[in-house]
């Protein structure tokens, strides 16, 4: 398996209700320095995403629109769209 496809799996398990409800296991998969991008434009950190999830129902989510491209030796960047 590809960086990519290694970098897809493990995105697409942060969306299943069993990886998002486990913080110790989200905590492994994201970086310290983890950012995301809110459909309001709102920018998170790692510990309030960690926090969030703890406190999120359960529902489907589809991951979309998933590019990896290599941007240095060991480093890739990954960006995608997930779907309520």
């Amino acid at each position: 398996m590809d960086v990519a496809e290694r970098l897809r799996v493990l995105e697409a398990s942060l969306l299943t209700p069993a990886v998002r409800k486990n913080a110790v296991r989200v905590a492994e998969l994201l970086a310290d320095e983890f950012r995301e991008f809110g459909r309001s434009g709102t920018v998170y950190t790692k510990a309030e995403i960690l926090s969030f999830l703890q406190e999120e129902e359960a529902f489907e989510i589809a991951m979309k629109d998933f590019v990896c491209r290599p941007v240095a030796e060991g480093v890739a960047l990954e960006i995608g769209r997930a779907h309520v």
